[in-house]
């Protein structure tokens, strides 16, 4: 197709290259390496080349990461960075060339972000704030994110306290602060030190004991609590329209004053079923994993749009004995087949992305949500389009979800001709069926080819 590839704009190159080196951190100098016109367009974006990592080299690698670091820093020109530090092994002399060279071609004014990772590691006896290499203000910084040992206790640097140090000498526009060790505390209440008023989303460990009025912030949006152990929130924890659980407990969960969340995103470190239901009044949004059907059971949300179950099979996720799977006695598959009665969830829009799921468990669910109108599904190969899922969608005598409006079917397998033909027969069959009733369109999309077909309903194009 060389008319279709040279007819692409210029401008429509660069936002699929900054997509996929950004945010799928694609090596943009493999994408160069492609043909002379996507290295000539690699080469004049420096929005590209913003991502910059420092990681712990070895001795033999240190010359071509130092290389490949000024080279990054020079492409990119002028414009912000995003910086990520990880030092977790090797030598710190190492580390410390890497560091220097990083602050010598990007001052902190230029970072856009800053994702530290490990920072408690005994590799470094100081850290790069304390040390005097970083050197300024922060005047574009939007995000920092400190990421390691959750527990309250470390002999290492004290890396937060250097950060709040330069934040506070900086007029910045700080969106997003999280941190999974406790040490943040001494910060976020110290007298000496201010949270930037422009903060939206913040997260912290579970164990953060805070005094009334600490994060009063009126533009916090969403709120991140990362448990560990068996630990309950501390009283004055800020609440926010959107909440994040990570490695969450019953004690926790139960700690918590939830009366105000529209949005909720929790993930359960073990199986933990719930003595009694929780309300959720003003619960709009939910995503919890599969396998974790206590949320299905306990959480009694009557204003609820919208459930999106997400998962992968092999993910730490603990039900009862050993890791999560499917299979008949799994508490999800028993919940919908043979105690629907304890569901206490009805949303009106279903997403599920999971590589666990089947089209039997699928089958379970939708036959105790007839209310929903949108679904969308993210599947793998385990999952089957052709057998009871689709025979009880086009069930003419008791179909499934009679008031569906949307379906999307996403598969990342490969397939064949003959698949694609049985889905699209599949998808005409069923809009035959309800060409009266309020189902709108019908789209599968292959990830593995990216293509993708749509069935829409005449009626509703030709009303329209």
């Amino acid at each position: 197709m060389p008319f279709a590839y040279s007819a692409i704009a210029t401008e429509i190159w660069e936002e699929i290259f900054e997509w996929l080196c950004i945010n799928r951190q694609l090596p943009s100098r493999s994408l160069a390496l492609v043909c002379r016109r996507w290295k000539e367009i690699l080469l004049s974006d420096p929005n590209i080349w913003r991502a910059v990592k420092i990681e712990s080299p070895f001795q033999w690698t240190l010359e071509s990461q130092y290389d490949r670091l000024e080279r990054r820093l020079k492409l990119a020109k002028g414009v912000t960075v995003d910086v990520t530090l990880n030092y977790t092994t090797s030598s710190s002399q190492l580390i410390w060339e890497l560091l220097r060279t990083l602050a010598r071609l990007a001052p902190v004014e230029r970072w856009r972000s800053l994702w530290i990772i490990n920072p408690h590691s005994v590799i470094l006896k100081r850290t790069p704030f304390e040390s005097g290499v970083f050197k300024g203000t922060f005047a574009s910084l939007s995000v920092i994110s400190i990421t390691g040992n959750v527990y309250p206790y470390s002999q290492s640097p004290h890396v937060h306290t250097e950060l709040f140090q330069l934040l506070n000498q900086s007029v910045t526009s700080l969106e997003y602060l999280y941190s999974t060790n406790l040490r943040i505390l001494e910060n976020i209440q110290s007298p000496k030190h201010t949270l930037p008023r422009t903060l939206t989303a913040i997260g912290f460990p579970a164990g953060i004991s805070l005094a009334e009025g600490t994060l009063s912030l009126p533009s916090l949006r969403e709120v991140t609590i990362e448990g560990f152990a068996d630990v309950a929130a501390s009283p004055n924890i800020p609440m926010a329209d959107s909440l994040i659980l990570r490695n969450c407990t019953r004690k926790l969960f139960s700690s918590l004053d939830m009366r105000k969340v529209v949005t909720l995103n929790v993930r359960f470190d073990y199986y933990d079923e719930f003595d009694t239901p929780v309300d959720l009044p003003a619960l709009r949004v939910l995503c919890v994993h599969p396998g974790e059907p206590h949320c299905l059971q306990r959480f009694r949300a009557p204003n609820l749009e919208k459930l999106k179950l997400s998962g992968k099979r092999n993910d730490g996720v603990t039900i009862g004995r050993g890791e999560f799977h499917w299979g008949i006695k799994d508490p999800a598959i028993s919940l919908f087949r043979k105690n629907q009665d304890e569901v206490m969830i009805f949303p009106v829009s279903l997403t599920v992305d999971s590589t666990a799921i089947t089209d039997g468990m699928l089958t379970a669910m939708l036959e105790v949500w007839p209310q929903l109108k949108h679904l969308s599904l993210i599947v793998d190969s385990d999952f089957n389009p052709f057998t009871k899922f689709a025979n009880r969608l086009v069930d003419g005598q008791s179909p499934i979800c009679p008031a569906l409006e949307t379906i999307y079917l996403e598969t990342r397998w490969r397939t064949n001709g003959r698949g694609w033909v049985r889905w699209r027969g599949i998808a005409r069959d069923l809009m035959l069926l309800r060409k009266e009733g309020p189902l709108e369109s019908i789209t599968w999309r292959n990830d593995w080819f990216g293509v993708e077909s749509v069935t829409r309903n005449e009626r509703v194009e030709s009303s329209g």
